[in-house]
């Protein structure tokens, strides 16, 4: 997935990263669009191509709930946080 915030921090989008066939990995260029690493397209923060091999081509929109910790903490303080990199204590 990736995720792209608008530049005021007040809204996130959420992008399927595969394209046809094809996984793409981004990175912000100088301008602060964001540029495939596979083809070099450029594209815009609505995950739209307007530059480059896939220009005209959109990335799926994924539907998401952001959610920020502490704030959830704030309004839940009896949550419990869980990892889910680890197994649960007693199992390997």
């Amino acid at each position: 997935m990736l995720v792209v915030f608008d530049p005021e921090g007040t809204a996130t989008r959420v992008f399927r990263r595969k394209l046809d066939d094809q996984v793409l990995t981004f990175s912000a260029d100088s301008t602060d669009r964001l540029k495939d690493d596979q083809t070099g397209s450029v594209w815009n923060r609505s995950g739209v191509a307007i530059e480059g091999p896939l220009k005209g081509k959109s990335l799926e929109q994924q539907v998401s709930i952001p959610s920020f910790r502490r704030a959830w903490q704030n309004f839940h303080p009896d949550s419990h946080l869980v990892d889910l990199t680890s197994p649960p204590s007693g199992q390997n």
